[in-house]
């Protein structure tokens, strides 16, 4: 399925609805295409023919119009020919018109199984996900009783059983929001984001984190206000997702900084960090579902590889864009640009 939409020019990272849009409009332009062609092949030949036809018969009654008939008509044979032309034209516009209509159901028809399916995934993924949960929490309660009243075996186990159980939470809390993110992003309502006060509250909120791992944690705050029109708490999930990527991933006494800046009618924002750096065939695919570069440090970290493909489709759904520059043992530089609202 994912072939076929890039026989359309559909970039991965769009929605499953933007592909199929881009697909259903591909697949009703290339039928078009194609009648329009059949048409527009049968009018030439039909009007060549028709021509010929009609200056051999123009010619028998002027060389034999005193046998034929007692009196010659005056007919013009360009005019028959225009005549013959427009009739063409507005009986092959008509049938286009038609075709459009015809084409786009058509096209919705044939991708309909497609939908279906994927429809039928993402609701397998989000039952699956929200059934998980039950049984993974009350295996970490047991789990925390027994490290709490056992031997210090028992207690180790414990532990690592717990992390296991963490790990597994957290994968599968991602897998939920995954699955319910493009309908939760398409009918949630947008309002007007003064994007400095968002940036600050991230900052706010792991600044304990950074001093844990011992980071330096900087906003340069802009001196121009930036208006962004998004959803709060997806918008700032985001973030909070890219800051302790920085946070995680960085070296003791290393920093991540957050500026904002603007770009035409854009607004950038730029999370700067002094980190590990990834190479660069991985930040090609960093942003691709459960990728990790360093798979042994996304286990420790307890990433289940899918918070940057999250990321990514919650900024594209606010018509904006994510991108990635790294060097490895250098740092690196995520920018997230938007849209300014009401940017002239």
């Amino acid at each position: 399925m994912r072939n076929v939409f890039k026989r359309f020019g559909a970039k991965d990272t769009e929605s499953f609805h933007e592909h199929f849009e881009r697909t259903r409009s591909g697949l009703t332009a290339i039928y078009i295409a194609l009648l329009v062609i059949i048409l527009v092949i049968s009018g030439a030949v039909t009007r060549a023919v028709f021509s010929q036809r009609l200056d051999q018969r123009f010619a028998i009654i002027f060389q034999n119009g005193d046998r034929l008939h007692p009196v010659v008509l005056p007919i013009d044979a360009d005019n028959v020919r225009q005549d013959l032309s427009s009739t063409l034209f507005l009986v092959n516009g008509a049938l286009v018109i038609f075709s459009a209509i015809a084409s786009y159901w058509l096209a919705t028809r044939t991708l309909k199984p497609i939908q279906d399916a994927y429809e039928r995934q993402r609701q397998f993924l989000s039952d699956a996900s929200h059934e998980l949960r039950t049984p993974l929490a009350i295996l970490q309660a047991n789990l925390e009783n027994e490290r709490d009243s056992g031997s210090a075996d028992l207690k180790a186990s414990a532990e690592n059983h717990l992390e296991e159980v963490a790990r597994m939470s957290t994968l599968v809390r991602d897998v939920l929001s995954l699955s319910k993110l493009e309908h939760a992003v398409d009918h949630a309502e947008r309002s007007v984001l003064v994007l400095n006060d968002v940036v600050q509250t991230v900052v706010d909120r792991l600044s304990a984190i950074a001093a844990q791992h011992r980071i330096t944690l900087t906003f340069d705050d802009a001196a121009e206000t930036f208006d962004v029109c998004a959803t709060e708490e997806p918008l700032i999930r985001v973030l909070t997702n890219i800051v302790e990527n920085a946070i995680f991933y960085n070296r003791p006494e290393g920093s991540v900084t957050l500026s904002l800046l603007r770009s035409r009618n854009d607004v950038v924002v730029a999370v700067k960090d002094t980190g590990i750096g990834i190479s660069e065939k991985d930040v090609q695919k960093i942003f691709d579902r459960f990728y990790r570069a360093d798979k042994s440090r996304s286990r420790r970290t307890g990433g289940s590889g899918l918070g940057l493909s999250i990321a990514r489709q919650i900024v594209e759904s606010f018509d904006g864009n994510i991108t990635m520059e790294s060097t490895v043992d250098v740092g690196t530089t995520v920018r997230i640009i938007l849209p300014i609202h009401g940017a002239s």
